[in-house]
């Protein structure tokens, strides 16, 4: 059994749907894994709490063989359903900002009253506004 101690806080906690879309796995992978190989990840590694499955950052590292795949930011702006800029961003906090900069560039096409950035896509990657069909600005993250 671990000797960890962990911060309910600390990202090396996680749901195992977190985890399973974490490590780019569908959101029931570690369900399924656990079932078909309950030996594979270590004693204290993880554990059900209530109907919630807990996983530590250790637990899916042994589970998939693999580290968390670093994340990958960009901006893009699209026109006619083509990328028209794409810009690589540290995270997404700087990305933001030049979305917040490509916004008041596209003010001719924008509502103001009407700007709500959300989610832009099924699988939460997209981060933005859609001004007009085929004309978007978004944050994407890539793993």
């Amino acid at each position: 059994m671990s000797e960890k101690k962990y911060d309910l806080h600390d990202n090396d906690l996680m749901t195992a749907t977190e985890a399973s879309l974490r490590w780019g796995y569908d959101s029931g992978y570690v369900r399924q894994m656990k079932k078909k190989y309950p030996n594979k990840i270590p004693d204290g590694e993880i554990r059900l709490f209530g109907k919630t499955l807990v996983i530590t950052r250790d637990g899916m590292e042994a589970l998939t063989g693999k580290k968390e795949p670093i994340p990958h930011f960009y901006v893009i702006e699209e026109d006619n359903w083509s990328v028209q800029s794409q810009k690589e961003v540290k995270n997404f906090e700087d990305g933001k900002e030049i979305l917040k900069q490509l916004i008041l560039n596209n003010l001719a096409f924008v509502n103001l009253d009407q700007v709500t950035l959300k989610y832009i896509d099924p699988a939460k990657t997209k981060f933005g506004l859609s001004i007009r069909p085929g004309k978007r600005i978004y944050i994407e993250c890539r793993k």
